[in-house]
C-alpha cells in the first residue's frame, strides 16, 4: 500500500470556523476547571472529545492548561472536512514489500515452552510518560507511572531480560510541557547511546488514542484475552529512514505471524522524526489505546516482547 502526501486547499470560512471551535473550546475549559476541582470530576476527557485538536494536560483552581494540536482532527470525519479540495496526491516513495528478519513461523509462540534465549541490547524510553489509561487511571494522562505507558516498558523489559537480553529502560519524565516531549526524549536517547554504545533495537512506546470506534480500534483477542493492539510509527523527515521503516516492517510482519491480528499495521508520516533520525534501529510503537485497561495493554506488551525476541534471534543466526 502505497504512502501519500495531500496537498490540502482549505477555504477560509472552514480556517474561521475551526478558529472558533478551539476558542469556545478553551474558553469552556477555563469555566469548567474551577467547577471540576470542587466536584471532584476531570472535564478534559468531554473537551478532548468536543475539541480534538486540543490536548489538555491539566487543571485546576486558576484554570486549564492546554497545547493545540491541529493533526488531530484529521482523525475525525468532521463535517467540515466534506468542503475540503483535494486537488493532488503526490506519492513518496517506498521502500519494496520486506521479507521479517525470521521467516518461517508458523505458529505463536507455546505459553509452555521456555523462553528462547537470544543475545542482543534494547533500550525502551518514553518521549509521553504520561500517557496513560482511561478505564484505570480515570484520566488520559497522570503522573502516576504505574498507570502509564511506563509500565508496559517494564514489561517488555522483564520479558527480555529473562531470554538474557540485555535491557536498558529509561523513566524519565519527558511531557511535562508536551509541544517539547521529542525535543527533551532526544536529549535522554543521546545520553542512553552513549552511555550504552551498540543497541540492536531502541523503541519508543506510547498508546495510541483514537476517537472512532477507540475501545475496538485498538484491542484484539489472543489466546482467549483482549490485548492492546500493536502498530508501528515510522518518521520519514530525515533521509535514512528506511532502515527505521524496514526495523517496523520487519517486526510487524513477526506479529502477525506469530500473533495473528494483533498489529495495525506501520504507518509513515512526513512531518516528523520522531527521533530516529538518531538511531538506524529506532522505532516508535503503539501498544493499545487510552480506552483499553492498563492489563489489556500490558499482555499486548507481552506479546510484543515475544516478536521482539524472534527479531533479535533473527540478527543471531549462528545461535
Amino acid at each position: 500500500m502505497g504512502v501519500f502526501i495531500m496537498k490540502i486547499a482549505i477555504k477560509p470560512a472552514i480556517i474561521l470556523g475551526l478558529c472558533m471551535l478551539l476558542l469556545v473550546s478553551l474558553l469552556l475549559g477555563q469555566w469548567f476547571a474551577p467547577l471540576s476541582m470542587t466536584l471532584g470530576f476531570d472535564p478534559t476527557y468531554l473537551l478532548s472529545w468536543g475539541a480534538p485538536a486540543v490536548f489538555y494536560d491539566g487543571f485546576g483552581n486558576r484554570g486549564l492548561s492546554a497545547q493545540v494540536e491541529p493533526w488531530r482532527l484529521l482523525g475525525l470525519q468532521l463535517p467540515a472536512f466534506a468542503a475540503l479540495e483535494l486537488p493532488e496526491e503526490v506519492p513518496v516513495i517506498e521502500p519494496s514489500p520486506l521479507e521479517p528478519v525470521s521467516p518461517g513461523l508458523n505458529q505463536p509462540t507455546d505459553p509452555e515452552a521456555p523462553a528462547i534465549k537470544v543475545d542482543g541490547l534494547v533500550g525502551i524510553y518514553h518521549s509521553h510518560t504520561t500517557e496513560s489509561f482511561i478505564s484505570t487511571a480515570g484520566v488520559t494522562h497522570t503522573e502516576n507511572f504505574d498507570k502509564t505507558v511506563v509500565r508496559l516498558g517494564m514489561v517488555i523489559a522483564d520479558s527480555l531480560t529473562a531470554r538474557g537480553i540485555d535491557v536498558v529502560h529509561d523513566r524519565t519524565y519527558h511531557d511535562q510541557i508536551y509541544s517539547e516531549s521529542y525535543r527533551r526524549s532526544a536529549e535522554t536517547l543521546k545520553k542512553m547511546k552513549a552511555s550504552h554504545p551498540g543497541f540492536n533495537l531502541i523503541m519508543d512506546v506510547h498508546r495510541d488514542s483514537v476517537r472512532s470506534n477507540p475501545r475496538g480500534a485498538t484491542t484484539a483477542r489472543i489466546n482467549g484475552r483482549e490485548a492492546g493492539m500493536i502498530m508501528f510509527i515510522v518518521g520519514s523527515r530525515h533521509q535514512n529512514w528506511r532502515e527505521n521503516y524496514r526495523v517496523a516492517m520487519s517486526l510487524d510482519a513477526i506479529i502477525e505471524e506469530m500473533y495473528p491480528g494483533l498489529t495495525r499495521g506501520v504507518r509513515v508520516y512526513s512531518f516528523a522524526t520522531y527521533n530516529q533520525d538518531l538511531h538506524p534501529q529506532s522505532i516508535l510503537v503503539e501498544i493499545g489505546g487510552d480506552h483499553n485497561t492498563l492489563e489489556e495493554a500490558m499482555y499486548g506488551a507481552e506479546l510484543f516482547a515475544d516478536a521482539v525476541a524472534v527479531y533479535l534471534e533473527g540478527l543471531n543466526p549462528e545461535r
